[in-house]
């Protein structure tokens, strides 16, 4: 959804997500609502639209080791917009889905 909104922008879209709007389908995550004209957002530069062809999947195992404070310090500091919440967790349980 994040490369839509960046791509979306990028084109001169505005955009409105609405998460979950339907309780009950599970199949249904979101609805995006896309008009012209929009204006790119300050949480989104265009360098993160350059770089949607560049990204790939890393399907190996993770390294063993904490990530920095400073680092989850910046992940945090990412969510800024209504509604955007990041969660971290070290509890097993939690990281298997269970």
């Amino acid at each position: 959804m994040e490369n839509l909104l960046i791509a979306a922008e990028h084109f001169g879209y505005a955009h409105q997500v609405t998460y979950f709007p339907e309780l009950g389908n599970e199949e249904l995550s979101a609805v995006g609502r896309f008009t012209p004209p929009g204006q790119p957002s300050a949480f989104r530069p265009t360098a993160l639209f350059d770089a949607i062809p560049a990204r790939h999947t890393n399907r190996q195992a993770y390294y063993a080791r904490p990530i920095p404070a400073e680092d989850l310090q910046r992940l945090h500091d990412c969510c800024v917009e209504e509604d955007i919440r990041l969660h971290v967790t070290d509890e097993p349980d939690i990281k298997r889905g269970g």
